[in-house]
């Protein structure tokens, strides 16, 4: 096994998939991945599924006279064609990697899929970032992944910049937050990075409510003053994707980290689906922890 390097922002990452449609809306989740299995000295697993409908390609199969082996043949020529200028760069970085090129209706479940037969640490994923919430909320292959994901998941909108010298952490509190404040943390560490802790309260909330969100805060700080972490704290109103999106653009944040659900019952601060609304919305890349 190779020694893995310490300064690895996302802690010692044997394992990545990266899930890739090669088009240029992945090209940001590429080179962060590029980026970050250099530094670690990382295993790539390259998924480029190729997404199948069954009742299309009955279709198909019925207007052509086309033979299925001979269609899925033909795609996949035409995939590897398009991965080629990715395998060179993995190939010239001397970065260990393998292609899959999983026949799929479902391309997130090819993603989850390899993710769990290799024990992967890390999924990175694009976004189309064109249609922002709507794209989200309707099911986008990010999305849908996020939601199925057995280890964290960096969502990198199109032309995101590669940094990890200014973090923004979001919690509420939870279990989950904790997961991921261990994550920023370790981040933060590693690149001696501004950290900024945010819990949002929404509107009309009772008073308490605000002042439970700056015990949490205040709480989180803590954890980072003993590992010597320089760390901001924020507590804002308002709509907590939102919110969280506009604090990310004022201060030029370059990854969002999160868990991938919030709290519930009466103490709700923030809700699961947040992290998909930010995710949809963000203009840096988000690092969202599962449970």
């Amino acid at each position: 096994m190779p020694i893995f390097c310490d300064l690895c922002p996302l802690g010692k990452y044997q394992k990545i998939v990266l899930g890739t449609d090669v088009s240029e809306a992945n090209a940001a989740a590429v080179n962060v991945t590029l980026e970050l299995a250099k530094l670690c000295q990382s295993f790539v697993f390259v998924v480029s599924a190729i997404e199948v409908d069954p009742a299309g390609m009955g279709l198909v199969l019925e207007s052509f006279f086309l033979k299925r082996d001979e269609i899925i043949e033909k795609l996949k020529k035409e995939r590897l064609s398009k991965l080629e200028t990715l395998e060179n760069k993995l190939q010239q970085m001397n970065i260990q990697h393998k292609l899959l090129l999983p026949i799929e209706s479902q391309p997130h479940q090819a993603i989850i899929s390899v993710a769990e037969e290799e024990k992967a640490d890390a999924i990175i994923v694009g976004t189309q970032g064109k249609t922002g919430l709507k794209k989200i909320l309707l099911g986008s292959v990010a999305a849908r992944t996020i939601g199925h994901t057995p280890c964290p998941i960096m969502v990198v909108p199109t032309n995101a910049k590669v940094g990890f010298k200014n973090l923004l952490m979001a919690t509420d509190g939870s279990e989950n937050s904790n997961l991921a404040l261990e994550e920023a943390l370790r981040a933060a560490e590693a690149c001696q990075a501004q950290l900024t802790i945010v819990c949002v309260v929404k509107p009309n909330r009772h008073p308490e409510y605000k002042e439970e969100a700056h015990r949490i805060v205040e709480e989180t700080k803590q954890k980072a003053t003993a590992k010597n972490i320089e760390a901001e704290v924020v507590v804002l109103e308002g709509e907590p994707w939102l919110e969280i999106v506009e604090l990310a653009k004022q201060k030029d944040i370059d990854v969002i980290i999160m868990g991938r659900y919030g709290r519930t019952g009466l103490k709700k601060i923030l809700m699961g689906s947040v992290t998909e609304r930010v995710a949809g919305y963000a203009p840096c890349a988000v690092l969202v922890i599962p449970s």
